[in-house]
């Protein structure tokens, strides 16, 4: 069995991050990055023609998507408290620790937990509608999620958003999640790839018309992609703070949400009990006969640091207007919110990421965590608490070696990593499919043990 299809078994196994499309995907257990749609004769011929915006369009907006969502899993504070979940689980099991054998659940759970199971995801009748180029309504709602014995947890509430199209016909439900924001972050990155690299490249090739038809049909694509039903967990964080913005500038408001989804993924835990919750909240978002026990489950939902309700709150507070940068932006929102400035969450991001070590489970994988956690860290200082794109597109265009980013599967099953042009690179296929194959053959081991565990 080749390294991509291990791959793309164990992500059916462990459904966390949707990979709706075949272009691309990340798989999480093993930090693998997979470029489906991109072969070394791709790169090869790009390498000969860098002016082509088909294959720079081709190669690189998958790269830096999945790339993306590496970065996100390594460098954030909610990353690199779930690698450490992960790896948890797997010294645990592989050290057989039977007083220990507890985090292999709690993976099971924070996974449930980050992406929501499909069962939370319900589809409308105008699911299968077309979009008629106008806006969708919205509201949002509070449920709760259901514990492994079928009973609804009441400590376990989660924010979604109920979509309808313009004549009030539903379309979907869809949580805001952990990794609702993750896709954000990833599409921004994407579209900057758009602005600053293709956009540009097709300006200095077209004539002035063809360059503006080629301009409106991007718009058009993004404004389809924000309106297509499937891709609301790509989407969702997007509308919900551009709806309180009441902006409509797409890629202003994927600017402005991924640099909030970051800053909702590195949030330190001891902020999370400074978030107010807005005079407004109940009046605009509740009917009256549920606003007690909504107001509660908010409650609930900032004790237990949901970062999707993060999300939300912060977006109530995000300023209209008289903002400068997105950085002036962000500090304005914040400080309406409650929360402390932007330096003093970047320091307290480092140290809550460095005490991490201590809840590190000793066993044969600490190693390979500690590695991982180092390079998170550094990457981070680089990404900001906001999650920077620039520093990625620079080490992937200009070889600039600002961040250190991981090497990536090709659809050939050759690799493709941006150190091989400098000759630092410390990755070999060798290396990934023995880590791959080991994982696809632990986390079996895994299920099976979950299996095993009595609900009631």
């Amino acid at each position: 069995m080749q390294i991509g299809q291990t791959i793309q078994k164990i992500l059916s196994n462990w459904h966390g991050f949707p990979n709706l499309t075949a272009d691309g995907k990340y798989e999480f257990l093993t930090q693998t990055v997979v470029a489906n749609s991109v072969e070394s004769q791709h790169l090869i011929n790009f390498r000969q023609n860098p002016k082509d915006s088909y294959l720079l369009k081709k190669i690189y907006k998958v790269f830096v998507h999945e790339i993306t969502h590496w970065l996100d899993h390594t460098s954030t504070l909610w990353g690199q408290n779930n690698l450490v979940t992960i790896y948890n689980a797997f010294n645990a099991f592989e050290s057989q620790k039977e007083d220990e054998l507890w985090r292999v659940i709690q993976l099971f759970s924070e996974v449930s937990r980050n992406h929501f199971a499909d069962y939370y995801q319900v589809d409308g009748p105008a699911i299968v509608s077309d979009w008629t180029k106008r806006p969708w309504r919205y509201k949002y709602s509070f449920g709760l999620q259901y514990g492994s014995d079928g009973r609804p947890r009441s400590d376990r509430p989660f924010i979604s958003t109920r979509f309808s199209n313009f004549d009030n016909v539903f379309i979907k439900r869809v949580p805001i999640s952990v990794v609702s924001l993750m896709e954000t972050i990833a599409t921004a990155a994407e579209l900057q790839v758009e602005f600053s690299y293709i956009l540009p490249l097709l300006k200095t090739q077209l004539s002035a018309d063809e360059f503006l038809v080629e301009s409106k049909l991007f718009e058009q694509a993004c404004l389809e992609r924000v309106y297509n039903p499937s891709l609301t967990v790509y989407s969702v964080a997007t509308h919900c703070l551009a709806n309180f913005m009441s902006i409509n500038n797409i890629s202003l408001a994927y600017e402005l949400s991924s640099a909030l989804s970051s800053l909702c993924l590195n949030l330190p835990s001891q902020v999370f009990g400074q978030l107010k919750i807005s005079q407004e909240f109940q009046e605009k978002h509740l009917p009256v006969e549920i606003q007690e026990i909504t107001t509660e489950r908010a409650s609930q939902m900032i004790a237990m640091q949901d970062r999707g309700f993060a999300f939300f709150v912060l977006s109530e507070y995000a300023p209209k207007t008289d903002f400068s940068t997105v950085l002036d932006w962000l500090e304005k929102t914040i400080e309406s919110a409650g929360l402390p400035p932007i330096a003093d969450l970047q320091e307290m991001v480092i140290h809550e990421m460095r005490s991490l070590e201590n809840n590190i489970l000793d066993g044969p994988l600490v190693p390979r965590l500690k590695n991982l956690l180092e390079i998170g860290r550094r990457n981070y200082v680089n990404r900001g608490i906001f999650g920077k794109h620039e520093p990625c597109l620079n080490s992937l265009f200009l070889m600039s070696q600002d961040l250190k980013l991981p090497p990536v599967i090709l659809g050939d099953e050759n690799i493709f990593d941006v150190e091989l042009a400098s000759g630092s690179s410390q990755y070999s296929y060798s290396d990934i499919e023995n880590w791959v194959f080991y994982i696809y053959d632990f986390e079996e081991r895994l299920r099976e043990f979950q299996r095993a565990c009595i609900a009631i």
